[in-house]
């Protein structure tokens, strides 16, 4: 058994193969990486981003954020013990602008060696 973890817009395939990984704690590490740098790239739609107000701001894409890292706080928690109880997590967020986004956690057959060689070829 193993873990895949990934991101794709709803309706399509990702961009992307998913990340093969071997452990629960390593899918959630993942799944907690693709997650912190959407989110520290949707941050720099905000208006007041690097200044002294950014902060404070509480615009449309500072909310936004909010809700990521909300679901972020869950990774070790609510979404661990989803994932033991359900085999899998996705949860799909939609920015103030463009197209939503899912991410995914799932558990997969097979091992992990066998994974990173059918994605090596």
């Amino acid at each position: 058994m193993h873990y895949h973890v990934g991101t794709n817009i709803p309706g399509y395939l990702p961009e992307s193969e998913p990340h093969c990984v071997d452990s629960l704690g390593d899918a959630l590490a993942s799944l907690k990486d693709e997650l912190e740098e959407s989110r520290d790239n949707w941050h720099t739609n905000c208006p007041a981003y690097g200044s002294s107000e950014w902060g404070e701001c509480t615009c449309h894409w500072c909310r936004f954020c909010e809700e990521v890292e909300s679901t972020i706080d869950k990774i070790d928690t609510e979404i661990n013990a989803e994932v033991y109880e359900d085999s899998h997590f996705g949860d799909t967020f939609v920015p103030p602008e463009g197209a939503p986004i899912h991410f995914w956690l799932t558990e997969a057959e097979g091992t992990y060696e066998e994974c990173e060689l059918s994605q090596a070829t």
